[in-house]
């Protein structure tokens, strides 16, 4: 009798060891494959992102090289600068910049130009200007525009000395990119007028986009 209680005992002893240890493994191979999908899932989203820079470096980098003669001709466009005004009054004026000129112009019209800037359109300008060397004064509206033709003041009341032409080139229209103080060439005409210009800083664009750097921030 006591033998059969103690096989009674050991078979349910047995049992329950049986059962604790596939708990156990149970237990151990979920545990396992958790980390193993836990770092399958990791390993693909690192997979996936560093995927996804290569792809936009290389949509970056063809993209650049596609536009390089593009660009660079653009940027010969740049140089130059053209318009075409009629109004009621006269424009008679050169510049070296700001720091060397002579003449001017006094007017109220309307213009069409192939602008500094990528400047494009048509406007509305009313002029005051008058300059030799380093002096002028200034007082120009440029409003009414149509096109990429930004609208803008230049408000210089007294002949400015060379350092207070320094300090005034930043200015808000200086500053923006709507009027180009370095600017070379001038104005013409008499009731019907014809300005040109080149952009030395447009130059420099051009030999360092040549390189591979733009200056400008302008590529397409």
């Amino acid at each position: 009798m006591l033998k059969k209680r103690l096989l009674l005992v050991l078979i349910i002893c047995s049992v329950f060891a049986v059962n604790f240890n596939v708990n156990a493994a149970n237990a151990s191979m979920s545990y396992t494959m958790a980390e193993k999908i836990k770092r399958a899932r990791k390993t693909k989203k690192v997979k996936t992102k560093h995927e996804r820079s290569t792809a936009e470096y290389a949509k970056s980098f063809f993209r650049y090289y596609l536009l390089y003669i593009p660009n660079r001709l653009v940027d010969v466009f740049d140089i130059f600068s053209l318009d075409f005004k009629i109004g009621d009054g006269f424009w008679a004026e050169m510049q070296t910049t700001r720091y060397a000129q002579i003449g001017g112009s006094n007017a109220k019209g309307y213009f069409m130009t192939k602008g500094y800037n990528r400047q494009y359109g048509f406007g509305h300008k009313e002029i005051h200007r008058f300059g030799l060397a380093f002096w002028e004064h200034d007082l120009t509206i440029v409003d009414d525009t149509i096109g990429s033709v930004k609208e803008y003041r230049l408000y210089f009341p007294n002949y400015l000395s060379f350092f207070d032409n320094v300090a005034n080139r930043n200015l808000d229209a200086f500053a923006s990119g709507d009027v180009d103080f370095w600017k070379i060439g001038g104005n013409l005409g008499w009731y019907i007028g014809f300005g040109f210009g080149m952009h030395p800083i447009e130059v420099a664009d051009l030999i360092t986009g040549i390189f591979f750097v733009d200056i400008s921030e302008d590529d397409f």
